[in-house]
């Protein structure tokens, strides 16, 4: 259909319009990127400047306590200490006249003298808690830690605990513990003075007994990437003052930016319409000569010129057989992709049923040891419930007897063997119908990185009870190798290849599987002793429905079915045999995922 051109608008005005519009938009998202860029900058930097003020901040607190830590290791080997602990009757009185005087930094903390079993002997002030023996720390400290340790406490009351061990005989005896409290620990490390407009937070932000110092400035917080007597840190910045900087800034920049769109806005429309308004005439005669098809048809736009609506004109009348063509094209190749991909789930599910005895038995065994270990389990139960009347009664001495008549140790020890052996056998059962479930469904077109090793592993195990009884099977797997394809087609490209070596076998032979790299591409290269093949059958061994195998054995596509899988990933399968010499098949892939080999 012939459409009048004469009524619509000539593309030179257009043309004008649109290069006008384009430089609108593109100053309105080249301010938007650099204002965006330019917060984001500042807010780095401002971050950044208070990662440091922070860090600082703590390495200060870390100063702290390290000295005090010190101060303290240095008393402890006042003998007086040691000696009042061991014989705490006779000196702990002058201990406790020693500890009076004892400072830390020229100040006086709560000091406390501690036996080995955590209880104080001597506290300086007065303290609720007299027992530290189930503290944290203690358990921790009376085990060898020679050193002794620092704890940040943040329940009831936060403060810092330093304890040491006193040491006699290369053993503890008793423990010398100073706590400061945090106020006076922030107070003494002048941290609040060092973190103006800047939030620290020690623990979890979330928890409600975490440590707060200084301004907090709302609910976010960022991590420091370190710790603090085993607590994480956390900050927080005063963005506050970003918006106004930022906007000035950007003020700026608009003004210079559209003196320069302006500009470059009068050079675009000049040279546009030379270069691209006049071709555009010239096009008219050149779409005539694709009248042959190579387009779809183009619709009429709302605001079309009058040299764009002529060359549609010509345009639409050769895109309507192109389109026919293209339909008939579709139809035929979508048939074509179909029939293929029924071919290659028909060939798999040959293979289920060709090894579907051999997963029967593989599953058998499990099972069967399973079963019999619950018969076990379930007799040691009925001797372990005679131990609740006992219990009950509260009757020790019964208990003790049935105890020792039952051996209920060793039959608490061989039901932890059975459950082990349980669980082992029902996770290879579960490991088999995994692999089947994987194997037989539809494979889609989705490629995704798939391990090699792991590929490999499963499909031995579908096959194994039909390699076991034939060949021995070796590996020669250097690395972990991963390729970009689908891991069900791959299975079936090494159980085709497979499951001809196990045929392959007159008496038993060996199988040796290897994955290597050469150069940029992955070898797989599946070995047989077995009888080999002549060349005359190792040149039709890949056309479909040739096989020399018995009728019902092979469908004569499995070798077909597994070059084309691999053809598509772009790859090759390679064949070395020769009679009575055993055959050599590889699989060569490209190797253009060595990213992903840590999987």
């Amino acid at each position: 259909m012939d459409i009048d051109a004469g009524r619509y608008p000539e593309i030179k005005r257009r043309f004008t319009l649109f290069i006008v519009a384009c430089m609108v938009l593109l100053s309105t998202l080249v301010l938007l990127m650099a204002g965006g860029s330019l917060r984001t900058l500042v807010s780095e930097n401002l971050e950044t400047e208070q990662t440091i003020r922070v860090n600082e901040a703590l390495r200060s607190l870390e100063r702290y306590v390290r000295v005090r830590y010190n101060q303290l290791l240095d008393q402890r080997s006042i003998p007086l200490l040691t000696q009042a602990v061991l014989q705490p009757e006779a000196l702990l009185p002058s201990a406790e006249d020693l500890m009076r005087e004892m400072y830390l930094q020229q100040k006086l903390y709560q000091q406390k003298l501690l036996d080995f079993s955590g209880e104080v002997l001597y506290q300086r002030y007065p303290d609720e808690r007299h027992d530290y023996g189930s503290a944290a720390w203690f358990s921790e400290v009376s085990q060898g830690n020679n050193l002794g340790v620092v704890d940040l406490s943040m329940a009831p009351q936060a403060r810092i605990h330093f304890v040491v061990p006193l040491i006699y005989n290369h053993e503890p005896e008793g423990f010398l513990l100073t706590s400061i409290e945090w106020g006076r620990v922030i107070e003494e490390s002048d941290l609040i003075g060092g973190l103006q407009g800047v939030g620290l937070l020690i623990g979890e932000s979330d928890s409600p007994n975490a440590l707060i110092i200084g301004q907090r400035l709302g609910d976010h917080w960022l991590s420091l990437g370190t710790d603090f007597l085993g607590h994480p840190v956390s900050f927080q910045v005063d963005h506050s003052h970003t918006s106004s900087f930022v906007f000035r800034h950007v003020i700026t920049l608009m003004a210079v930016f559209l003196v320069a769109a302006a500009a470059i806005t009068w050079l675009a429309v000049y040279w546009g319409q030379r270069l691209f308004v006049l071709p555009l005439n010239q096009l008219e005669h050149h779409a005539e000569l694709l009248e042959k098809g190579r387009a779809k048809e183009v619709p009429i736009p709302e605001h079309a010129s009058h040299e764009i609506v002529a060359l549609i004109n010509q345009f639409n009348q050769m895109s309507q057989r192109v389109h026919d063509r293209e339909n008939q094209l579709k139809a035929a190749n979508k048939r074509l992709v179909a029939n293929q991909e029924q071919l290659v789930q028909s060939e798999k599910l040959a293979s289920l049923g060709t090894m579907a005895a051999g997963v029967a038995h593989e599953i058998n065994n499990p099972v069967a040891f399973v079963l019999s270990n619950m018969n076990t389990l379930q007799e040691y139960l009925e001797d372990v419930r005679q131990v609740a009347p006992a219990i009950d009664a509260r009757d020790w001495q019964a208990l003790q007897q049935v105890y020792q008549e039952l051996s209920l140790n060793e039959v608490l020890q061989d039901s932890e063997a059975l459950l082990h052996e349980c669980r082992d056998g029902l996770q290879r059962v579960k490991e088999i119908a995994s692999g089947l479930k994987r194997f037989a469904h539809t494979d889609t077109k989705q490629l995704e990185p798939v391990n090699i090793r792991h590929c490999l592993e499963l499909t031995v195990k579908l096959l194994w009870n039909e390699i076991k009884h034939t060949a021995e099977l070796r590996y020669q797997l250097d690395q972990e190798v991963i390729v970009h394809a689908n891991e069900g087609q791959l299975s079936q490209v090494f159980m085709n290849i497979l499951m001809n070596a196990v045929h392959a076998m007159e008496d038993r032979g060996v199988i040796t599987i290897a994955v290597r790299r050469i150069n940029s591409a992955v070898h797989i290269s599946i070995s047989d002793t077995g009888i080999g093949m002549n060349q005359e059958t190792q040149k039709r061994l890949f056309e479909p429905f040739y096989t020399e195998k018995e009728v019902g054995v092979g469908t004569g596509l499995g070798m077909s079915i597994s070059l084309g899988i691999v053809q598509g990933y772009g790859g090759t399968i390679e064949v070395s045999s020769s009679p009575g010499a055993g055959t050599t098949f590889t699989i060569i892939l490209p190797d253009d995922n060595s990213g992903l080999d840590n999987k």
